[in-house]
């Protein structure tokens, strides 16, 4: 029976980021930030704060050079986790600022009590945004995680034997009830539309959640988490500049 499973519902609507607005507000906003920097130091702070446009409707700013304005961040108000000097933390297992998305995922999973240690994990998805990150997550907490991606060979083979399925491909309803065994746990990190239009995630997830201990939905599953753990880093990284205690 489907009430058999727990269900990670919130009464919030989904509000995840737009990554690629976000990196073109930084080049939209540049010449806002060379100023309020130039009045800072006229008045004798280095401290300056910029505000970024969750949504930029002009596609004008698409050819950029995503790295080069990654880079133009500065490591200690990444927010995102983004820069390569985060994810170099991450990656050596000494994380400060955790890119938001795999961070609530890892949150719901210790919430809800879900051990990884000596677990078989699969991420679908090798974005350097949720994909990879969360491998190294799941890696970090002794699961043994395998990441799978457009060019994997049998991939349900390889999900049917995983305790925990992480998708995030941007492809509705991907994940099949005969791609899970049972009692898996099954995270949803897409958002797409169905045929009719509707709001969906990768997982088909009338079919799967059956079979499933936990299952994340969409909306109301990973995306409100998304964006509980920006206002987290936010809150973070004003502390880390300031030497307060975390």
């Amino acid at each position: 029976d489907v009430s058999d499973a727990h269900y990670w519902d919130y009464n919030i609507d989904d509000l995840t980021l737009d990554y690629r607005a976000f990196l073109e507000s930084i080049y939209v906003i540049k010449e806002q930030e060379r100023a309020a920097k130039q009045s800072a130091e006229q008045a004798g702070s280095s401290d300056y704060s910029v505000q970024f446009k969750r949504e930029i409707m002009n596609t004008e700013y698409r050819n950029l050079d995503e790295s080069a304005l990654l880079r133009a961040i500065d490591p200690a108000k990444d927010v995102d986790g983004c820069h390569f000097v985060q994810k170099g933390k991450l990656w050596i297992g000494e994380p400060e600022v955790i890119p938001c998305t795999p961070y609530g995922v890892m949150k719901l999973i210790d919430y809800y009590g879900i051990a990884c240690e000596g677990k078989r994990a699969v991420v679908i998805g090798r974005s350097n945004l949720v994909g990879k990150p969360l491998a190294q997550l799941l890696l970090d907490r002794n699961a043994t995680v395998t990441i799978c991606h457009s060019r994997t060979r049998d991939l349900g083979a390889l999900t049917r034997e995983a305790d925990i399925v992480c998708v995030a491909i941007g492809v509705a309803k991907f994940l099949k009830a005969d791609m899970v065994k049972e009692g898996a746990v099954v995270i949803d990190v897409g958002m797409d539309r169905d045929e009719n239009g509707k709001l969906c995630g990768d997982v088909d997830y009338a079919a799967v959640a059956p079979k499933c201990s936990f299952i994340t939905p969409v909306p109301g599953g990973v995306g409100p988490m998304t964006v509980t753990m920006l206002l987290a880093n936010t809150v973070k990284t004003y502390r880390l500049q300031h030497g307060l205690e975390d």
